[in-house]
C-alpha cells in the first residue's frame, strides 16, 4: 500500500516536461546518452549514357526536303565513336547517299561527317536518354553539309543500343542552292 501511495504521489512529477533552463540540453550528449552517430550519406551513382569507350554503328537515314522542290534522299551509314568521358563523344560517319540530282534523277554519292555527341537523361532507370549531335561534313562534288540530331537512345542489351533520330535538321550547301531537310534515321550502335 505504501509502494502504490508512492508512485501516486511521484508520477505527476515525473511525467511533467521539463521547463526551460532545468537539466542538460536536448542536444549535448550526457553520460546517460551516447553522441549520435553521423550516417554517410549516399549518393546515387549516375547512370552512364555511354558505356564503353567505343562504339561501331550503323544505320538507314531517310532526309526529306519540304516545300515545293521537295525531295528525298536514302542514306545507308556507318559511325565509329569515341567517348573519353560518358557524355561526350566524337564521331566519324561514312554514308552511301542516294540522292535527287538534275532533272529528277537519282545520283550516288558519299557523305562523310565528323561530329561531337552528349546525352541528356529522359529515363536513365530503364537506359533511355535523349543523344544531341551536331555534325559538320563534305559531300564530294557538291559542297559543305551540316547536321543537328536529337532523339532517343534505348539499351537493347549491356552492348547493344538503339538510337532513333527524330529531329535532324540537315543543311546541303550545293553550287546552285542550299535546301534543308529533315532527316529520320535508325542506328544500332555496339559497345566495343
Amino acid at each position: 500500500m505504501e509502494l502504490a501511495q508512492a508512485l501516486r504521489e511521484a508520477l505527476p512529477d515525473m511525467l511533467r516536461p521539463p521547463e526551460l533552463g532545468e537539466g542538460p540540453h536536448p542536444t549535448e550528449p550526457t553520460a546517460q546518452t551516447p553522441a549520435p552517430v553521423p550516417v554517410p550519406v549516399r549518393r546515387r551513382r549516375r547512370v552512364r549514357a555511354h558505356r564503353y569507350h567505343w562504339e561501331v554503328g550503323g544505320g538507314a537515314i531517310v532526309a526529306l526536303g519540304p516545300g515545293r522542290d521537295g525531295f528525298a534522299n536514302a542514306l545507308v551509314a556507318a559511325r565509329v565513336g569515341w567517348f573519353p568521358q560518358d557524355r561526350l563523344g566524337f564521331s566519324i560517319t561514312a554514308a552511301y547517299a542516294n540522292l535527287r540530282a538534275r532533272n529528277d534523277e537519282r545520283a550516288s554519292n558519299v557523305l562523310l561527317l565528323a561530329g561531337v555527341e552528349t546525352a541528356v537523361d529522359l529515363w536513365p532507370a530503364r537506359h533511355i536518354f535523349i543523344p544531341l549531335r551536331a555534325e559538320v561534313g563534305y559531300l564530294p562534288n557538291n559542297g559543305p553539309v551540316f547536321r543537328l540530331t536529337a532523339g532517343l537512345s534505348f539499351q537493347l542489351a549491356r552492348r547493344v543500343r538503339l538510337e532513333v533520330d527524330l529531329l535532324s535538321p540537315t543543311l546541303w550547301v550545293l553550287p546552285e542552292t542550299s535546301p534543308v531537310s529533315l532527316d529520320l534515321g535508325v542506328t544500332l550502335h555496339v559497345g566495343l
